[in-house]
């Protein structure tokens, strides 16, 4: 267990950034059978599925479906709702697990369920798609440790029998076995006496093996001791039905006591996009994550190719497994959940060992804020000469302890900045001096003092800082950025002052032509889906249900499709999102239906208003966009499931490559064709570059033969170019073609997201830096996805900025 001083969250699973497409409807036996059997050779349904009751609907459905693998250890769970991924996790356990294990699973799988009745009952969303940087990390812990013996027994027994070792103890403990590091033990826990692992200036790790069975004495002698080390370092709680700590004594711990360079992230507070991209960016560097999950801590150690990420539990290996950590993330009510905003109250450390071998964080001092939006101004507007009111509210501080002046001493301000970037002014909180001893402490900075008298007219940029005191009696850090803070925007003018929103309320548009990735066919039941990039210019989150509405060109004939998708677009930020659409549908015995043509096409997302009320708001484009609905007379229906690279002739799990390193990239497709006929002839590769919209034919397939429901050899379909053919520094998307009435036709599938692929820009240090980008640039993440915040604001991590690789 793991006591949070700063929230009351519940156990998550881990992070996926994948969610499937399908029609909203409950996934029957059969199908979820079907699926279960592309991870088990012989599915075995366990008759534990949690039952809930869809929305507008009497008939109760099983919220996921639970099966084992006949003759071995194996299991997968398939969700029972298909709005959502298809697997929530698979992985191995054993008949033998622990009683206490197989209720922490339970409780998890209990969760999932109130995340599909929140969804049937339409109270949550699904999170948008985010691609991984890097396609597959197997699993970077080879152990599979736990809490009981030999792990515990030199844990407090003050019945006689030893207490658990603790969640935060046992992840803390794996990701130190993980690095073989420290070598040696704080002078404070050496005994004088007693076995040899007490004894020792140092960890035997040589002796510690990856499972309990398979230690002898000595190794359980050793992993004993780095357990109980551990616990102190993190100040665990022992009790008997289990024992507690927290993350952030965790973090302390691997910085002050075991030599490790650690770094402490808040979900909440950073774009969604950047904080998965530090994960995976992480894991794809080698370095497993630990992660806070509210009465649970355990390790992100890798992730699949479909974006589920692997998480040791700590509980000896059971359950361990890809998870997806979509439905974690889902908002539901009730329960003592805190609202269930699980996406919003993630915490992770991340840590590499300080052994001249390892990239070393920054030693960060100073305040960050722990809201969304922190800084408020009273006012927003008034006439020229009024004295304005502001605060900053939630500052607290990670910095380790500064002898007597504890984790932070100083002073906090607003700083006035010009349209230059030039601070003009300081405006100094009424507060002398600000004390922070303690991570979990928090206070509010209140300002009565702004006055823009003197100034001329102009837009100004209002900045929380902080200046910390470093040495009595006036030696200080200088005025600093407030991390996570927002900022102001203040307007002068002769006779006004004019406090502006930081960003529209709402405001969403789209930031490209929509993606066709599944055609339209008149009264096929097939679903065609739309690829969206939405850019959300506001500072509130926009969650909902998409909507697609057509009016025909030529036949006049109006439909809106039936709402199979609930999105979220993330604020301040471009959001990837699917809208499906099937062009028929009956109601009520009334018969919805499109008919072929070509339709002009209008995208809204409708938020829940409360109270049976809901809002649409439109998605802007820039100009009409026009789909053709074809007639359903095709002979085949050809899906391309992915993509595989090569480089320079050889399989890579990589998506971003180096073109010192990668003369030719190779691409090959997975493919199946349905169908009353065969298609053969040519195939082509075109990519699209995410930074400008331009595409590039990169190479072609002749006389590819695909035959209907038969395997087909991704080899057979490879095609290879030079990478120095495209922009260094750029993002990249891969479209497949096959030619049909001597046109060349996009083909993909309604379930599987785009491929993406980026090329890097080495140069001398492979990156530059962010003063000498533009200061008005036009900036994506590796993803490809465009980011709306200014170069100034962005989270730290690697972006394609104008084009260049830059490192913020």
């Amino acid at each position: 267990m793991k006591k949070n001083y700063l929230r009351k969250v519940s156990l998550l699973a881990v992070c996926s950034v994948v969610t499937s497409l399908v029609w909203a409807e409950p996934v029957s036996e059969n199908m979820a059978r079907r699926i279960a059997s592309k991870y088990l050779a012989s599915p075995e349904l366990q008759q534990s599925s949690v039952i809930t009751r869809a929305a507008e609907s009497h008939e109760q459905q099983p919220a996921y479906y639970l099966f084992t693998n006949v003759g071995d250890d194996k299991y997968v769970v398939v969700s029972g709702e298909s709005r959502l991924n298809e697997v929530v996790g698979y992985g191995k356990m054993s008949p033998n697990a622990d009683k206490s294990v197989v209720k922490e699973f339970k409780t998890l799988l209990q969760r999932y369920e109130r995340v599909v009745r929140a969804i049937r009952e339409g109270k949550a969303q699904v999170p948008p798609i985010r691609l991984p940087k890097i396609r597959e990390v197997k699993p970077l812990l080879t152990c599979h440790w736990e809490q009981n013996y030999p792990f515990n027994q030199y844990t407090p027994a003050p019945d006689g029998v030893n207490t658990p070792t603790g969640c935060v103890a046992t992840a803390t403990a794996q990701l130190m076995y993980y690095h073989k590091w420290p070598k040696s033990r704080p002078n404070a826990y050496i005994f004088s006496q007693g076995t040899e692992a007490q004894k020792s200036a140092g960890y035997q790790w040589q002796y510690m093996k990856d499972y309990a069975k398979q230690m002898d004495n000595k190794g359980g002698d050793a992993v004993g001791v780095l357990m109980r080390d551990v616990g102190k370092a993190v100040r665990m709680h022992y009790y008997y039905k289990g024992s507690d700590s927290n993350l952030h004594y965790a973090m302390d711990a691997l910085r002050n006591d075991f030599g490790y360079s650690v770094r402490h992230l808040y979900k909440d507070y950073m774009l969604s996009g950047a904080f998965y991209d530090v994960i995976l960016n992480e894991l794809s560097d080698g370095y497993p994550v630990l992660v806070c999950g509210g009465s649970h801590v355990f390790v992100f150690d890798g992730y699949d190719r479909r974006g589920f990420i692997h998480t040791n539990w700590g509980w000896g290996g059971e359950f361990d497994g890809y998870f997806d950590i979509n439905t974690i993330y889902l908002p539901v009510s009730g329960f003592g959940l805190n609202d269930g905003k699980f996406y919003e109250e993630i915490e992770v450390v991340l840590a590499h060992p300080k052994d001249g071998s390892h990239k070393e964080f920054a030693v960060l001092r100073g305040l960050e804020t722990r809201d969304v939006y922190p800084f408020t101004v009273a006012e927003t507007e008034v006439k020229r000469g009024a004295v304005l009111h502001a605060k900053v509210k939630k500052l607290g501080t990670n910095s380790p302890v500064n002898g007597e002046l504890g984790r932070f001493t100083g002073k906090v301000a607003l700083g006035l900045y010009d349209e230059k970037g030039v601070r003009v002014k300081l405006f100094n909180t009424f507060q002398t001096e600000i004390n922070l001893s303690s991570i979990f402490s928090t206070t509010t900075a209140d300002f009565d003092n702004l006055d823009f008298a003197g100034l001329p007219n102009g837009t100004y940029t209002l900045k929380p800082l902080s200046n910390e005191l470093t040495e009595r009696p006036s030696t200080y850090s200088g005025w600093q950025s407030i991390v996570y803070a927002n900022t102001q925007k203040v307007e002068l003018t002769d006779d006004k002052i004019v406090v502006k929103e930081p960003a529209p309320r709402i405001h969403l548009s789209l930031e490209r032509q929509p993606d066709l990735l599944a055609p339209l066919y008149q009264g096929s039941g097939r679903q065609g889906v739309f690829s969206l990039v939405v850019k959300n210019e506001g500072w509130e989150e926009v969650r909902g249900k998409i909507i697609v509405r057509f009016e025909g060109i030529e036949n006049g004939i109006k439909y809106t499709a039936p709402i199979m998708q609930e999105v979220l677009a993330q604020r301040l930020e471009t959001t990837a999102l699917r809208a499906p659409v099937l062009t028929s549908y009956n109601t009520n015995g009334v018969s919805n239906a499109l008919l072929a043509g070509r339709y002009r096409v209008s995208f809204f997302i409708s938020v829940d208003k409360g109270g049976n009320q809901s809002e649409e708001i439109p998605i802007a484009t820039t100009a009409p966009i026009e789909v053709n609905v074809l007639p359903n007379t095709a002979p085949f229906y050809l899906s391309i499931n992915g993509i595989e690279f090569l480089s320079d002739g050889k399989s890579t799990p990589l998506q971003v490559f180096n073109p010192e390193e990668t003369k030719m990239l190779g691409l090959m497709v997975t493919a199946n064709l349905r169908g009353s006929k065969n298609y053969y002839g040519s195939l082509f590769y075109r990519v699209q570059d995410m930074t400008d919209g331009t595409s590039v034919d990169v190479g072609s397939v002749a006389n590819v033969s695909f035959n209907a429901f038969a395997y087909i050899p991704p080899k057979t379909t490879l095609a290879q170019f030079p990478l120095n053919r495209l922009k260094r520094g750029h993002t990249y998307e891969v479209h497949v073609e096959i030619k049909e009435d001597d046109q060349r036709v996009d083909v993909w599938n309604n379930e599987t997201p785009r491929v993406q692929f980026a090329v890097s820009n080495p140069g001398s240090t492979g990156v530059s830096t962010i003063e000498n980008a533009p200061s008005i640039p036009v900036i994506y993440n590796l993803q490809g996805t465009r980011i709306v915040i200014p170069a100034d604001r962005l989270p730290k991590g690697v972006y394609i900025i104008d084009g260049k690789k830059v490192m913020r």
